[in-house]
């Protein structure tokens, strides 16, 4: 029994993207940018005392996290539906060949 090769989430959204329609993974990295972009560019709130310095740091790490998506995300998503497009023009062009009930070859 052969083992699956694992893979990374990127390869995962890449296989998504590039298995739905061109349009949606382009409306999916618009959202991912647009959805993203207020959360990475916002300001530390000024910490009072030393008590709330947990929620400064845990802001900050969901800040670093928005702006890593905000940069892989679209792209991973735009390049996918280039791959559809691709993979869709290639499938329109191809020719499947199936059996008839008399067993001979037609084009279906």
């Amino acid at each position: 029994m052969m083992r699956r090769r694992s893979t990374t989430p990127t390869e995962d959204l890449f296989l998504l993207a590039s298995r739905l329609p061109w349009w949606v993974s382009v409306l999916i990295a618009a959202a991912a940018w647009f959805a993203l972009q207020p959360i990475a560019n916002s300001q530390p709130a000024a910490i009072a005392d030393l008590h709330e310095f947990s929620s400064l740091v845990s802001g900050q790490v969901f800040c670093a996290f928005a702006q890593l998506g905000q940069l892989l995300l679209p792209p991973i998503f735009l390049v996918g539906s280039f791959a559809s497009v691709i993979g869709r023009a290639r499938g329109a062009n191809t020719i499947q060949l199936g059996t008839t009930l008399g067993g001979q070859l037609a084009a279906v």
